[in-house]
């Protein structure tokens, strides 16, 4: 069966929540993903994919080998000033195949972790039959505060 991005892009991209003046940074999505997402974006939307500069990136979508991958990113991102961010997908495989894979990727641990960053979860979305995506927001009192 395809993956949700093959079987309607532009669907995915308004899923993911991509405008036509945000800048996404791609960080070890699978090979096809840039090719299809491309094409969807809306008009003046860019994308950025891995050793790009992560500074004008307002909207991450990010595929961790592990929860220190994935701490890391979340961390250099926020370094780059919560009030550029609207978001970071973190991507992650779903619970029967993080087991098989020995995956240290869950939904708990992984909330657990990043929400004392200043980040909160407001969003999930399948992206396959084997992973989906926790959209991560800056928080509102954050933002006001600088």
């Amino acid at each position: 069966m395809p993956d949700k991005i093959t079987e309607t892009p532009a669907l995915f991209v308004k899923q993911l929540g991509i405008r036509p003046a945000d800048t996404v940074q791609l960080l070890n999505a699978p090979p096809f993903f840039t090719s299809v997402l491309t094409p969807a974006l809306p008009e003046g939307a860019s994308l950025l994919t891995d050793g790009a500069p992560a500074s004008v990136a307002n909207i991450v979508l990010l595929w961790p080998r592990n929860m220190a991958d994935m701490m890391n990113a979340v961390n250099e991102r926020i370094a780059l000033g919560m009030s550029t961010l609207s978001a970071i997908w973190v991507v992650i495989p779903k619970k029967p195949v993080a087991q098989r894979r020995a995956s240290d990727l869950f939904f708990q641990p992984i909330l657990d972790a990043v929400l004392p960053t200043g980040l909160v979860d407001n969003k999930t979305l399948t992206f396959s039959e084997e992973e989906y995506g926790i959209r991560f927001v800056p928080r509102k009192a954050l933002l006001r505060k600088g």
